[in-house]
This record gives C-alpha cells, sequence and structure tokens, in this order.
C-alpha cells in the first residue's frame, strides 16, 4: 500500500501568485469535480470550495479563483490564483 503524500506548492506567474495542493489519494471523477464547484448554499455539506472559489473571483476578477484536476485512483490537484497584493491595494493597511 502506497502512503498517502500531499505537495503544497507556491509560486509567482507573472504578477499572480499560484497555490498548488495535490495528493495521491483516490481522486475524483470529472462529475464530482464540476459538482465541488456549483453547489448551492442550500446544501447541506460540501459548499465550501465553492464559497471560496466564488469569494477570489468576486473579489479579484473572474481570472482568480479554484482550479480542480482529479484522476480516480491517481490524486487530486487544486490550484488556487490571485494577484499578489501589496500593501495598500484590496483595502489592505
Amino acid at each position: 500500500m502506497e502512503e498517502g503524500r500531499i505537495d503544497v506548492k507556491v509560486r509567482q506567474d507573472g504578477e499572480d501568485i499560484v497555490f498548488t495542493v495535490s495528493d495521491n489519494g483516490v481522486g475524483m471523477s470529472p462529475e464530482q469535480v464540476a459538482h465541488m464547484l456549483q453547489r448551492e448554499p442550500g446544501d447541506r455539506t460540501g459548499i465550501g470550495i465553492k464559497n471560496v472559489n466564488d469569494r477570489l473571483r468576486i473579489y479579484f476578477g473572474e481570472r482568480y479563483g479554484l482550479h480542480i484536476t482529479s484522476e480516480l485512483d491517481v490524486g487530486t490537484c487544486v490550484e488556487i490564483r490571485m494577484p499578489k497584493v501589496r500593501r495598500g491595494e484590496y483595502g489592505e493597511k
């Protein structure tokens, strides 16, 4: 049995920062991934990922947010893209 692994990486891409979190877990089907990003507030569980994605897009714009790729029995990768925030931007002090 292979050990579980979670990798966290942060990199600069032009004026953006990209956070990548990947694992070697059971993975998800494309339908499961799509469902995670489309949940409604009335759903009792699992709205956190959609909420984070929505908030990033509202705050920074449509080109930002989460991108999830996954393959069954291989693992999942979540990429979070946001602009570099400098002191004084976006209401920061």
